[in-house]
């Protein structure tokens, strides 16, 4: 996830957005405990070490996306942009 967003806040237009879509409490935004949190992807910690701000958090809509998933998995989008 690091890597990912160093690299991508590297190409990114002022105005532009990164959207991460990640399985429940993946991000880190929803997690209890801090182990929780540590087996997450930490992505809100490793976006603000690029730079980066979350603006937004919502589910994803597989509406209109051509792949397989599972019907009871839950996505969330995540939303950065540049600080």
């Amino acid at each position: 996830m690091r890597d990912f967003l160093k690299s991508a806040s590297e190409i990114l237009a002022e105005d532009g957005e990164i959207h991460v879509a990640l399985c429940e409490k993946q991000g880190g935004t929803t997690c209890s405990s801090m182990v929780e949190w540590r087996q997450s992807w930490m992505a809100v910690e490793f976006a603000a070490e690029c730079g980066l701000l979350l603006l937004d958090v919502s589910p994803f809509l597989v509406s209109g996306f051509c792949f397989l998933y599972k019907k009871d998995l839950f996505l969330a989008r995540l939303i950065f942009c540049l600080q």
